[in-house]
């Protein structure tokens, strides 16, 4: 299945990118015809499901309604985690994250499942981002509202589609409450109907959408965000295709790899020693060692809020990927 899902994204990226000017409506006719799977955005708030890990049970999750928010909570911080394309609630990569962050400390992790949403239609996926974003908008808005959680304790980590998802709820939240969401983590932003072609900001993530912001891009120019979206873009390995260890392509699915190497990083950065990224103008210059006495900042989940730029550092080809030297 991914042979063929790689193959439709790269015969439309070629289609298109001929003539950047394809319009959306172009994109999402050549997509539809080669996608053979009806086009729905029929998505319901009940489609979007919320699961509650703790310490108290990291491994069988509380499927939250709002009659069971507040017996459930700790008195911890929030976590809430958004998938991208084709996953789901029990991705392996959620369930690493999950099990990072309650050995790290004692959150509130939400797991967001929008896989009634998400499917082998990528062009359906991706005109879900605002559906899907509203609902976690309202989930985040009834925590604020209703049981007390601070705007400011809320992180929201998306990947991919995921990372557009969370700035449509960012705007969302705002627009209620006149108050940003605390941190949005964006793992490889989506570039497909997002920044290729370029989409409104009101269905996309933007600087503004969190208190902080903070962009990890892997595969940019390809199926990530090419341009700095946040407060602080991080860059490894110059941040596109191919990362180290994603060379050797022996699928046409392989071709993910860098695209998923965005959550690895990031999921390393949880509870290992900082890796230290060096504000740079490009990967070039910080290669030349042009940019060695600019800022260096911690990589990842203990980036600092108080930071802009765009920032570089070098990995290793295998786990554990942060331990370069």
């Amino acid at each position: 299945m991914f042979d063929k899902i790689a193959a439709v994204l790269i015969l439309a990226f070629h289609l298109c990118e001929a003539s950047y000017h394809c319009s959306q409506y172009q994109k999402l006719n050549i997509l539809q015809t080669l996608v053979k799977e009806p086009f729905s955005t029929n998505l319901s708030r009940e489609d979007v499901v919320f699961y509650l890990y703790t310490r108290e049970n990291p491994t069988e999750p509380v499927k939250l309604s709002p009659k069971k928010f507040a017996n459930h909570f700790t008195k911890g911080p929030f976590k809430i985690i958004v998938h991208g394309w084709i996953e789901h609630a029990k991705i392996y990569w959620y369930i690493s994250m999950i099990k990072a962050y309650l050995e790290k400390d004692d959150y509130n992790v939400i797991a967001v499942d929008w896989s009634k949403g998400t499917t082998t239609n990528y062009i359906s996926s991706s005109y879900n981002v605002v559906p899907v974003g509203k609902y976690l908008g309202l989930f985040i808005t009834d925590l604020v509202k209703h049981y007390g959680v601070r705007s400011d304790d809320i992180h929201v980590i998306g990947h991919s589609l995921g990372s557009h998802i969370a700035g449509v709820a960012g705007k969302d939240v705002y627009n209620i409450f006149g108050k940003r969401i605390g941190r949005i983590t964006a793992l490889d932003p989506a570039r497909p109907f997002f920044e290729l072609p370029v989409s409104c900001e009101e269905t996309r993530l933007i600087e503004s959408d969190g208190d902080f912001v903070d962009v990890v891009h892997t595969d940019a120019g390809i199926f990530g965000f090419k341009e700095p979206l946040g407060n602080v873009d991080f860059y490894p390995n110059g941040g596109s295709a191919f990362q180290p260890g994603c060379q050797n392509i022996s699928r046409l699915s392989d071709i993910f790899c860098s695209h998923k190497r965005s959550h690895a990083y990031y999921i390393e950065s949880i509870n290992s020693s900082p890796v230290m990224a060096q504000d740079c103008d490009s990967w070039n210059s910080f290669q030349q060692g042009r940019c060695n006495r600019n800022k260096q900042i911690p990589f990842g989940e203990l980036a600092p809020s108080d930071t802009k730029g765009t920032f570089y550092f070098a990995t290793r080809q295998q786990s554990p990927f942060l331990s370069y030297r």
